[in-house]
Protein backbone atom coordinates (compact mmCIF):
# COMPACT_ATOMS: atom_id res chain seq x y z
CA UNK A 1 0.00 0.00 0.00
CA UNK A 2 2.88 2.38 0.78
CA UNK A 3 4.25 1.95 -2.76
CA UNK A 4 0.93 3.09 -4.16
CA UNK A 5 0.94 6.18 -1.94
CA UNK A 6 4.52 7.07 -2.87
CA UNK A 7 3.68 6.85 -6.58
CA UNK A 8 0.96 9.48 -6.45
CA UNK A 9 1.47 12.96 -7.92
CA UNK A 10 -0.84 15.83 -8.76
CA UNK A 11 -1.13 19.54 -9.41
CA UNK A 12 -3.76 22.26 -9.69
CA UNK A 13 -3.57 25.58 -11.55
CA UNK A 14 -5.63 28.52 -12.74
CA UNK A 15 -5.32 30.54 -15.94
CA UNK A 16 -6.81 33.85 -17.01
CA UNK A 17 -6.30 35.97 -20.12
CA UNK A 18 -8.26 38.68 -21.87
CA UNK A 19 -7.93 40.80 -24.98
CA UNK A 20 -8.40 44.53 -24.44
CA UNK A 21 -9.27 45.11 -28.11
CA UNK A 22 -11.80 42.34 -28.74
CA UNK A 23 -12.78 42.29 -25.03
CA UNK A 24 -12.60 38.49 -25.07
CA UNK A 25 -12.37 36.95 -21.62
CA UNK A 26 -11.03 33.45 -20.91
CA UNK A 27 -10.61 31.83 -17.52
CA UNK A 28 -9.70 28.29 -16.50
CA UNK A 29 -10.44 27.59 -12.86
CA UNK A 30 -9.37 25.06 -11.92
CA UNK A 31 -7.19 22.95 -14.19
CA UNK A 32 -6.17 19.92 -12.16
CA UNK A 33 -4.43 16.61 -12.76
CA UNK A 34 -3.62 13.52 -10.76
CA UNK A 35 -1.28 10.71 -11.75
CA UNK A 36 -0.23 7.39 -10.37
CA UNK A 37 3.20 6.30 -11.53
CA UNK A 38 3.72 2.73 -12.58
CA UNK A 39 3.35 0.24 -9.74
CA UNK A 40 3.32 -3.53 -9.89
CA UNK A 41 0.13 -5.29 -8.89
CA UNK A 42 0.47 -7.24 -5.59
CA UNK A 43 0.13 -10.70 -7.14
CA UNK A 44 3.03 -12.41 -5.40
CA UNK A 45 0.62 -14.54 -3.37
CA UNK A 46 -0.21 -16.52 -6.52
CA UNK A 47 3.11 -18.38 -6.48
CA UNK A 48 4.33 -20.87 -3.87
CA UNK A 49 6.29 -19.44 -0.96
CA UNK A 50 9.20 -21.73 -1.80
CA UNK A 51 9.55 -20.17 -5.28
CA UNK A 52 12.13 -17.36 -5.04
CA UNK A 53 12.09 -16.53 -8.78
CA UNK A 54 10.08 -13.61 -10.10
CA UNK A 55 7.11 -14.80 -12.15
CA UNK A 56 5.60 -13.03 -15.13
CA UNK A 57 2.42 -11.97 -13.30
CA UNK A 58 4.50 -10.15 -10.69
CA UNK A 59 5.69 -7.81 -13.46
CA UNK A 60 2.17 -6.64 -14.32
CA UNK A 61 2.21 -2.87 -13.83
CA UNK A 62 -0.53 -0.27 -13.62
CA UNK A 63 -0.48 3.47 -14.36
CA UNK A 64 -3.35 5.92 -14.06
CA UNK A 65 -3.82 9.57 -15.01
CA UNK A 66 -6.83 11.82 -14.62
CA UNK A 67 -7.37 15.49 -15.36
CA UNK A 68 -10.17 17.97 -14.69
CA UNK A 69 -10.90 21.10 -16.72
CA UNK A 70 -13.32 23.94 -15.95
CA UNK A 71 -13.13 26.63 -18.62
CA UNK A 72 -15.14 29.74 -19.55
CA UNK A 73 -14.83 31.73 -22.78
CA UNK A 74 -16.96 34.87 -22.99
CA UNK A 75 -16.71 38.67 -23.28
CA UNK A 76 -16.16 41.34 -20.66
CA UNK A 77 -19.66 42.81 -20.93
CA UNK A 78 -21.12 39.53 -19.68
CA UNK A 79 -18.98 39.46 -16.51
CA UNK A 80 -21.57 40.76 -14.05
CA UNK A 81 -22.88 39.50 -10.71
CA UNK A 82 -26.46 39.50 -12.02
CA UNK A 83 -25.33 37.29 -14.92
CA UNK A 84 -23.86 34.46 -12.84
CA UNK A 85 -26.50 31.85 -13.84
CA UNK A 86 -25.70 32.47 -17.53
CA UNK A 87 -21.97 32.24 -16.90
CA UNK A 88 -22.33 29.04 -14.88
CA UNK A 89 -24.15 27.36 -17.77
CA UNK A 90 -21.45 28.37 -20.25
CA UNK A 91 -18.57 26.74 -18.40
CA UNK A 92 -17.03 23.82 -20.26
CA UNK A 93 -16.01 21.19 -17.76
CA UNK A 94 -15.20 17.52 -17.64
CA UNK A 95 -12.81 14.82 -16.57
CA UNK A 96 -10.55 12.58 -18.58
CA UNK A 97 -9.09 9.30 -17.30
CA UNK A 98 -6.40 7.07 -18.78
CA UNK A 99 -5.32 3.70 -17.37
CA UNK A 100 -2.62 1.38 -18.71
CA UNK A 101 -2.02 -2.21 -17.67
CA UNK A 102 1.15 -3.80 -19.04
CA UNK A 103 3.82 -6.37 -18.37
CA UNK A 104 6.93 -7.84 -19.95
CA UNK A 105 8.37 -11.32 -20.07
CA UNK A 106 10.70 -13.45 -22.15
CA UNK A 107 9.92 -16.63 -24.07
CA UNK A 108 12.80 -18.37 -25.82
CA UNK A 109 14.79 -15.49 -27.36
CA UNK A 110 11.84 -13.12 -27.62
CA UNK A 111 10.71 -10.29 -25.37
CA UNK A 112 6.91 -10.02 -25.23
CA UNK A 113 5.15 -6.87 -23.98
CA UNK A 114 1.33 -7.06 -23.75
CA UNK A 115 -0.63 -3.97 -22.70
CA UNK A 116 -4.17 -2.64 -22.39
CA UNK A 117 -4.90 1.08 -22.64
CA UNK A 118 -8.29 2.35 -21.48
CA UNK A 119 -9.50 5.95 -21.85
CA UNK A 120 -12.73 7.38 -20.47
CA UNK A 121 -14.17 10.90 -20.60
CA UNK A 122 -16.83 12.37 -18.35
CA UNK A 123 -18.84 15.41 -19.37
CA UNK A 124 -21.73 17.33 -17.89
CA UNK A 125 -23.27 18.76 -21.04
CA UNK A 126 -23.67 17.93 -24.73
CA UNK A 127 -25.10 19.60 -27.83
CA UNK A 128 -28.54 18.82 -29.21
CA UNK A 129 -29.44 19.80 -32.77
CA UNK A 130 -33.17 20.24 -33.40
CA UNK A 131 -35.33 21.49 -36.23
CA UNK A 132 -37.62 24.46 -35.51
CA UNK A 133 -40.91 23.91 -37.36
CA UNK A 134 -41.88 27.57 -36.97
CA UNK A 135 -38.73 29.32 -38.21
CA UNK A 136 -37.57 26.46 -40.43
CA UNK A 137 -34.04 26.74 -39.05
CA UNK A 138 -31.73 24.42 -37.17
CA UNK A 139 -31.02 25.29 -33.55
CA UNK A 140 -28.35 24.01 -31.21
CA UNK A 141 -29.18 23.53 -27.55
CA UNK A 142 -27.24 22.28 -24.57
CA UNK A 143 -28.38 19.26 -22.63
CA UNK A 144 -27.13 19.02 -19.05
CA UNK A 145 -26.46 15.74 -17.28
CA UNK A 146 -23.75 13.15 -16.91
CA UNK A 147 -22.32 11.75 -20.15
CA UNK A 148 -19.45 9.32 -20.56
CA UNK A 149 -17.48 7.93 -23.48
CA UNK A 150 -14.59 5.51 -23.67
CA UNK A 151 -12.23 3.66 -25.94
CA UNK A 152 -9.84 0.77 -25.40
CA UNK A 153 -6.81 -0.55 -27.23
CA UNK A 154 -5.05 -3.90 -26.89
CA UNK A 155 -1.38 -4.33 -27.83
CA UNK A 156 1.07 -7.21 -27.86
CA UNK A 157 4.58 -6.43 -29.04
CA UNK A 158 7.32 -8.94 -29.71
CA UNK A 159 10.99 -8.25 -30.42
CA UNK A 160 14.33 -10.01 -30.41
CA UNK A 161 17.95 -9.45 -31.43
CA UNK A 162 19.92 -11.29 -34.11
CA UNK A 163 23.67 -11.07 -34.63
CA UNK A 164 25.86 -11.77 -37.61
CA UNK A 165 29.67 -11.78 -37.44
CA UNK A 166 32.38 -11.81 -40.09
CA UNK A 167 35.94 -12.30 -38.87
CA UNK A 168 39.28 -12.02 -40.68
CA UNK A 169 42.63 -13.42 -39.56
CA UNK A 170 44.72 -11.00 -41.57
CA UNK A 171 44.49 -7.39 -42.61
CA UNK A 172 43.52 -4.26 -40.71
CA UNK A 173 39.89 -5.37 -40.30
CA UNK A 174 39.49 -7.89 -37.51
CA UNK A 175 35.70 -8.33 -37.56
CA UNK A 176 32.44 -6.84 -38.81
CA UNK A 177 29.32 -7.25 -36.66
CA UNK A 178 25.75 -6.80 -37.84
CA UNK A 179 22.99 -6.54 -35.22
CA UNK A 180 19.32 -6.73 -36.26
CA UNK A 181 16.37 -5.96 -33.99
CA UNK A 182 13.09 -7.05 -35.60
CA UNK A 183 9.84 -6.11 -33.86
CA UNK A 184 6.16 -6.87 -34.37
CA UNK A 185 3.25 -5.19 -32.61
CA UNK A 186 -0.28 -6.63 -32.80
CA UNK A 187 -3.09 -4.20 -31.95
CA UNK A 188 -6.88 -4.12 -31.79
CA UNK A 189 -9.23 -1.27 -31.02
CA UNK A 190 -13.02 -1.72 -31.25
CA UNK A 191 -15.28 0.76 -32.97
CA UNK A 192 -16.57 3.75 -31.03
CA UNK A 193 -19.48 5.61 -32.61
CA UNK A 194 -21.02 8.52 -30.71
CA UNK A 195 -22.84 10.15 -33.63
CA UNK A 196 -26.52 10.91 -33.24
CA UNK A 197 -29.31 11.87 -35.65
CA UNK A 198 -31.37 15.05 -35.66
CA UNK A 199 -34.67 14.34 -37.40
CA UNK A 200 -35.57 16.79 -40.17
CA UNK A 201 -32.71 19.18 -39.31
CA UNK A 202 -30.97 18.92 -42.66
CA UNK A 203 -31.48 20.31 -46.13
CA UNK A 204 -35.03 19.78 -47.47
CA UNK A 205 -36.07 18.22 -44.18
CA UNK A 206 -33.55 15.42 -44.29
CA UNK A 207 -32.08 13.91 -41.16
CA UNK A 208 -28.70 15.23 -40.01
CA UNK A 209 -26.03 13.12 -38.34
CA UNK A 210 -23.75 15.04 -35.99
CA UNK A 211 -21.39 14.62 -33.04
CA UNK A 212 -22.87 16.10 -29.83
CA UNK A 213 -19.52 16.08 -28.01
CA UNK A 214 -17.31 18.12 -30.36
CA UNK A 215 -17.41 21.23 -28.13
CA UNK A 216 -16.98 19.37 -24.84
CA UNK A 217 -14.06 20.07 -22.54
CA UNK A 218 -12.56 16.80 -23.77
CA UNK A 219 -13.99 16.27 -27.28
CA UNK A 220 -14.99 12.76 -28.30
CA UNK A 221 -13.84 11.54 -31.70
CA UNK A 222 -15.53 8.67 -33.50
CA UNK A 223 -13.28 5.85 -34.58
CA UNK A 224 -13.73 2.79 -36.73
CA UNK A 225 -12.53 -0.60 -35.54
CA UNK A 226 -8.88 -1.20 -36.28
CA UNK A 227 -6.78 -4.32 -36.01
CA UNK A 228 -3.46 -5.15 -37.52
CA UNK A 229 0.22 -5.11 -36.90
CA UNK A 230 3.19 -2.77 -36.95
CA UNK A 231 6.44 -4.11 -38.39
CA UNK A 232 9.90 -2.75 -37.77
CA UNK A 233 13.51 -3.73 -38.33
CA UNK A 234 16.44 -1.83 -36.81
CA UNK A 235 20.05 -2.49 -37.85
CA UNK A 236 23.46 -1.58 -36.49
CA UNK A 237 26.77 -2.23 -38.25
CA UNK A 238 30.14 -2.04 -36.48
CA UNK A 239 33.69 -2.84 -37.46
CA UNK A 240 36.65 -3.82 -35.30
CA UNK A 241 40.09 -2.92 -36.65
CA UNK A 242 43.57 -3.82 -35.46
CA UNK A 243 45.91 -1.18 -34.08
CA UNK A 244 49.70 -1.18 -34.30
CA UNK A 245 50.00 -1.93 -30.60
CA UNK A 246 50.90 -5.54 -29.85
CA UNK A 247 48.67 -5.99 -26.81
CA UNK A 248 45.59 -8.00 -25.92
CA UNK A 249 43.41 -4.89 -26.27
CA UNK A 250 44.90 -3.71 -29.56
CA UNK A 251 41.53 -3.32 -31.25
CA UNK A 252 39.42 -0.30 -32.04
CA UNK A 253 35.68 -0.26 -32.70
CA UNK A 254 34.33 1.87 -35.53
CA UNK A 255 30.63 2.40 -36.22
CA UNK A 256 29.78 2.02 -39.89
CA UNK A 257 26.04 2.57 -39.49
CA UNK A 258 24.80 3.90 -36.15
CA UNK A 259 21.28 2.90 -37.14
CA UNK A 260 19.29 1.82 -40.15
CA UNK A 261 15.58 1.13 -39.82
CA UNK A 262 12.58 0.21 -41.89
CA UNK A 263 8.98 0.19 -40.70
CA UNK A 264 5.41 -0.15 -41.94
CA UNK A 265 1.99 -1.23 -40.68
CA UNK A 266 -0.97 -3.30 -41.84
CA UNK A 267 -4.60 -2.54 -40.96
CA UNK A 268 -6.51 -5.80 -41.33
CA UNK A 269 -9.94 -4.12 -41.03
CA UNK A 270 -9.43 -1.40 -43.64
CA UNK A 271 -11.64 -1.79 -46.70
CA UNK A 272 -8.73 -1.13 -49.11
CA UNK A 273 -5.04 -0.19 -49.23
CA UNK A 274 -4.35 -1.93 -45.95
CA UNK A 275 -0.58 -1.35 -46.02
CA UNK A 276 0.75 2.01 -44.88
CA UNK A 277 3.76 3.67 -46.58
CA UNK A 278 7.17 2.16 -45.87
CA UNK A 279 9.45 4.46 -43.87
CA UNK A 280 13.23 4.18 -43.89
CA UNK A 281 15.79 5.96 -41.72
CA UNK A 282 19.57 5.75 -41.49
CA UNK A 283 22.24 7.71 -39.66
CA UNK A 284 25.97 7.56 -39.19
CA UNK A 285 28.88 9.75 -38.11
CA UNK A 286 31.97 10.36 -40.24
CA UNK A 287 35.33 11.33 -38.72
CA UNK A 288 33.56 11.91 -35.36
CA UNK A 289 32.41 15.29 -36.66
CA UNK A 290 30.09 14.92 -39.65
CA UNK A 291 26.56 13.64 -38.99
CA UNK A 292 24.73 12.05 -41.92
CA UNK A 293 20.97 11.44 -41.71
CA UNK A 294 18.69 9.87 -44.31
CA UNK A 295 14.89 9.53 -44.26
CA UNK A 296 12.61 8.21 -46.97
CA UNK A 297 8.97 7.33 -47.56
CA UNK A 298 7.95 4.73 -50.14
CA UNK A 299 4.54 3.58 -51.36
CA UNK A 300 3.76 -0.09 -52.06
CA UNK A 301 0.73 0.72 -54.28
CA UNK A 302 0.21 1.26 -57.98
CA UNK A 303 -1.22 4.52 -59.32
CA UNK A 304 -3.60 5.78 -62.00
CA UNK A 305 -1.79 6.95 -65.15
CA UNK A 306 -4.29 9.76 -65.71
CA UNK A 307 -4.58 11.26 -62.22
CA UNK A 308 -1.53 9.98 -60.35
CA UNK A 309 -3.70 8.80 -57.46
CA UNK A 310 -2.93 5.52 -55.79
CA UNK A 311 -5.20 2.57 -56.46
CA UNK A 312 -5.88 -0.63 -54.54
CA UNK A 313 -3.29 -2.68 -56.39
CA UNK A 314 0.25 -3.49 -55.37
CA UNK A 315 3.02 -1.84 -57.36
CA UNK A 316 4.64 -5.25 -57.79
CA UNK A 317 1.51 -6.64 -59.41
CA UNK A 318 0.84 -3.61 -61.61
CA UNK A 319 4.33 -2.53 -62.70
CA UNK A 320 6.71 -5.22 -61.52
CA UNK A 321 8.38 -2.95 -58.94
CA UNK A 322 8.43 -3.34 -55.20
CA UNK A 323 8.21 0.25 -53.93
CA UNK A 324 7.69 3.77 -55.28
CA UNK A 325 9.72 6.59 -53.75
CA UNK A 326 7.50 9.43 -52.50
CA UNK A 327 9.89 11.50 -50.40
CA UNK A 328 13.60 11.41 -49.63
CA UNK A 329 15.76 13.68 -47.49
CA UNK A 330 19.51 13.76 -46.97
CA UNK A 331 20.98 15.87 -44.21
CA UNK A 332 24.70 16.37 -43.64
CA UNK A 333 25.72 18.46 -40.64
CA UNK A 334 28.81 19.33 -38.67
CA UNK A 335 29.30 20.91 -35.25
CA UNK A 336 32.38 22.98 -34.54
CA UNK A 337 33.49 24.29 -31.17
CA UNK A 338 32.10 23.91 -27.69
CA UNK A 339 31.11 26.43 -25.06
CA UNK A 340 32.21 25.45 -21.59
CA UNK A 341 30.30 26.29 -18.42
CA UNK A 342 30.00 30.07 -18.42
CA UNK A 343 28.53 30.37 -14.95
CA UNK A 344 29.29 33.54 -13.03
CA UNK A 345 30.62 33.16 -9.50
CA UNK A 346 28.82 35.67 -7.28
CA UNK A 347 31.07 38.18 -5.53
CA UNK A 348 31.37 38.08 -1.78
CA UNK A 349 30.44 41.06 0.32
CA UNK A 350 33.12 43.72 0.06
CA UNK A 351 34.96 41.96 -2.76
CA UNK A 352 36.08 44.28 -5.57
CA UNK A 353 34.85 43.81 -9.10
CA UNK A 354 37.38 42.24 -11.49
CA UNK A 355 36.80 42.53 -15.21
CA UNK A 356 38.59 39.21 -15.87
CA UNK A 357 35.80 37.46 -13.99
CA UNK A 358 33.49 38.52 -16.82
CA UNK A 359 35.64 36.96 -19.55
CA UNK A 360 34.56 33.61 -20.99
CA UNK A 361 36.39 30.38 -20.27
CA UNK A 362 37.06 27.45 -22.58
CA UNK A 363 36.16 27.71 -26.27
CA UNK A 364 33.65 30.59 -26.58
CA UNK A 365 32.48 29.86 -30.15
CA UNK A 366 30.19 27.22 -31.66
CA UNK A 367 29.09 26.78 -35.25
CA UNK A 368 26.65 24.34 -36.80
CA UNK A 369 26.53 23.85 -40.56
CA UNK A 370 23.94 21.61 -42.27
CA UNK A 371 23.24 20.80 -45.90
CA UNK A 372 19.76 19.47 -46.70
CA UNK A 373 18.57 17.84 -49.91
CA UNK A 374 14.85 17.11 -50.36
CA UNK A 375 13.42 15.05 -53.22
CA UNK A 376 9.64 14.78 -53.43
CA UNK A 377 7.54 13.05 -56.05
CA UNK A 378 4.76 15.22 -57.50
CA UNK A 379 2.27 14.59 -60.28
CA UNK A 380 2.36 16.73 -63.42
CA UNK A 381 -1.29 17.12 -64.51
CA UNK A 382 -0.27 18.64 -67.86
CA UNK A 383 2.21 15.99 -68.89
CA UNK A 384 0.36 13.19 -67.07
CA UNK A 385 3.55 11.90 -65.51
CA UNK A 386 5.59 11.77 -62.34
CA UNK A 387 8.06 14.56 -61.68
CA UNK A 388 10.61 15.12 -58.93
CA UNK A 389 10.70 18.38 -56.99
CA UNK A 390 14.25 18.93 -55.70
CA UNK A 391 15.16 21.55 -53.11
CA UNK A 392 18.55 22.20 -51.56
CA UNK A 393 19.56 24.48 -48.73
CA UNK A 394 22.59 25.26 -46.59
CA UNK A 395 21.88 26.38 -43.03
CA UNK A 396 24.20 27.74 -40.42
CA UNK A 397 23.76 28.59 -36.77
CA UNK A 398 26.07 29.28 -33.89
CA UNK A 399 26.86 31.19 -30.77
CA UNK A 400 29.59 33.55 -29.62
CA UNK A 401 30.14 33.92 -25.88
CA UNK A 402 31.66 37.41 -25.82
CA UNK A 403 31.46 37.68 -22.03
CA UNK A 404 30.16 35.31 -19.40
CA UNK A 405 27.02 37.40 -19.24
CA UNK A 406 26.83 38.39 -22.90
CA UNK A 407 26.33 36.04 -25.83
CA UNK A 408 25.38 36.49 -29.46
CA UNK A 409 23.72 33.78 -31.55
CA UNK A 410 22.74 33.65 -35.19
CA UNK A 411 20.74 31.52 -37.61
CA UNK A 412 20.95 31.91 -41.39
CA UNK A 413 21.05 29.89 -44.58
CA UNK A 414 20.96 29.85 -48.36
CA UNK A 415 18.27 28.28 -50.58
CA UNK A 416 19.89 26.92 -53.77
CA UNK A 417 16.49 26.49 -55.45
CA UNK A 418 15.29 30.06 -54.89
CA UNK A 419 18.89 31.36 -55.04
CA UNK A 420 18.52 33.63 -52.04
CA UNK A 421 19.25 33.75 -48.35
CA UNK A 422 16.77 32.18 -45.98
CA UNK A 423 15.36 34.24 -43.06
CA UNK A 424 18.29 35.34 -40.92
CA UNK A 425 18.09 36.04 -37.19
CA UNK A 426 20.63 37.67 -34.89
CA UNK A 427 19.98 37.30 -31.16
CA UNK A 428 21.76 39.13 -28.33
CA UNK A 429 21.34 38.12 -24.70
CA UNK A 430 22.75 39.98 -21.67
CA UNK A 431 22.45 38.59 -18.13
CA UNK A 432 21.92 41.46 -15.66
CA UNK A 433 21.65 39.41 -12.47
CA UNK A 434 17.97 39.84 -11.53
CA UNK A 435 17.17 41.27 -14.96
CA UNK A 436 17.88 40.09 -18.49
CA UNK A 437 18.12 41.97 -21.76
CA UNK A 438 17.32 40.24 -25.05
CA UNK A 439 17.30 41.63 -28.59
CA UNK A 440 16.41 40.04 -31.94
CA UNK A 441 17.23 41.49 -35.35
CA UNK A 442 16.02 40.24 -38.75
CA UNK A 443 18.08 42.36 -41.18
CA UNK A 444 16.42 41.51 -44.51
CA UNK A 445 13.55 39.66 -46.15
CA UNK A 446 9.79 40.04 -45.77
CA UNK A 447 10.08 39.86 -41.99
CA UNK A 448 12.61 42.68 -41.53
CA UNK A 449 12.19 43.77 -37.94
CA UNK A 450 13.78 44.14 -34.54
CA UNK A 451 12.65 43.62 -30.97
CA UNK A 452 14.17 44.52 -27.61
CA UNK A 453 12.98 43.19 -24.25
CA UNK A 454 14.08 43.98 -20.69
CA UNK A 455 12.43 41.83 -18.05
CA UNK A 456 12.80 40.27 -14.61
CA UNK A 457 14.26 36.75 -14.57
CA UNK A 458 11.94 35.57 -11.81
CA UNK A 459 9.01 33.52 -13.12
CA UNK A 460 6.71 35.19 -10.60
CA UNK A 461 7.60 38.67 -11.93
CA UNK A 462 7.87 37.72 -15.62
CA UNK A 463 5.16 40.24 -16.57
CA UNK A 464 7.33 43.08 -15.26
CA UNK A 465 9.06 44.04 -18.51
CA UNK A 466 9.77 46.72 -21.09
CA UNK A 467 9.39 45.62 -24.69
CA UNK A 468 9.78 47.26 -28.08
CA UNK A 469 8.89 45.63 -31.41
CA UNK A 470 9.10 47.36 -34.74
CA UNK A 471 9.25 46.54 -38.43
CA UNK A 472 12.27 48.04 -40.14
CA UNK A 473 10.11 49.04 -43.10
CA UNK A 474 8.06 51.41 -40.91
CA UNK A 475 8.58 55.14 -41.45
CA UNK A 476 11.01 54.48 -44.26
CA UNK A 477 13.72 53.02 -42.01
CA UNK A 478 14.58 50.52 -44.72
CA UNK A 479 13.43 50.16 -48.32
Amino acid sequence: AQKWLDARAGWISALHNQNTQSRAFNVTLPNAAFSLQRVNLPLGFLKPESDANERWFEKIGFTFNTSFLNQLSTFEQFIRTDNLPYLAKNFRNGLQHAAVLNTSFKALNFTINPSITYNERWGFDRNQLVYNNITGARQLYKEYGFYRSNNIRYNVSLNTQLYGMFTARRGPVSAVRHMMTPSVNFYFSPKRDYLTTANGAGYAGRDTIYNPYLTSAFPVVNAESSAGLDLGLQNNLEMKIRTPKDTASSFKKISILDAYGISSSYNALADSMKWSPVNMQAKTTLFKKVNVLYTGTFSPYNYNDSTGREINQSLLQGRGKLLRMMFTQFNVGMNVGKIADQGVTPRKKGEKFKFKDMLPVGVPVTANVAYTLNIQRVWDNVGRRDTLAITQSLNGSGELQMLRRLKVSYNTGYDFTLKKLTPTLLNIYFDLNCWELAATWIPFGDRKSYSVRLNMKSAILKDLKLERKRSLSENGLLL
